[in-house]
């Protein structure tokens, strides 16, 4: 979005997520306990988490809800499609596993760190720990399916074309050895669709 010209580096709001961040790191052995006192670092992390949402979001109306709704939300929300009304997950844990795949894809984020920090936080690391009933296949049907938002561009404006070897590559670091084995082949090349406007897009420019 700031390669495009759309938005401007936050650089308060980068700071303040790095510290967030950082005391997940610290606190992440705590975390992965359950205890009350992971609990309450947790809702005071997303307290401030919520807090720097709003605030960027009262300084730039438009771009409400931008920080935790980017490609990784996007990637999420297209496997959700994929499974049965049903099926029970969490959805947190679901971006955080997109969030992983999402640094694998971009070159410009640290995935070993948010590998590693989610292993200490005890988070999956592959998509059938989190549900089976998310195969390759619903992967590759997700990553078909992407939707891009007008006026809000992520990592998948850039990249409407995604290759075989990369899709192959995904499976193979995101889905235990014994499904992918199984896995069938559902599309030659994945090609992402073009925008179009989000339920919150069509609300928001119907004022």
């Amino acid at each position: 979005a700031v390669e495009k010209g759309v938005e401007e580096p936050h650089k308060k709001e980068m700071r303040l997520t790095e510290e967030i961040f950082d005391e997940l790191k610290r606190n992440a052995d705590i975390i992965k306990t359950h205890t009350p006192e992971g609990n309450s670092i947790v809702l005071d992390l997303l307290i401030r988490i919520s807090m720097l949402v709003m605030e960027l979001g009262f300084i730039h109306s438009d771009l409400a809800g931008r920080p935790d709704a980017a490609s990784e939300h996007q990637l999420a929300f297209a496997i959700e499609q994929q499974l049965s009304p049903s099926e029970r997950i969490l959805h947190g844990e679901l971006v955080a596993l997109c969030t992983l795949v999402m640094s694998y894809l971009n070159k410009n984020l640290d995935y070993q760190f948010i590998h590693d920090l989610a292993e200490k936080l005890g988070l999956p690391l592959k998509f059938d720990e989190l549900s089976p009933s998310i195969t390759p296949e619903v992967l590759e049907r997700a990553l078909h399916t992407v939707q891009l938002r007008v006026g809000r561009p992520t990592w998948w404006d850039k990249h409407t074309v995604i290759d075989r070897d990369v899709v192959e590559r995904l499976k193979r670091e995101f889905f235990s050895a014994q499904n992918i084995s199984a896995d069938k082949t559902v599309h030659d090349s994945i090609i992402v669709p073009k925008a179009k406007l989000s339920k919150r897009d069509k609300f928001e420019k119907s004022y």
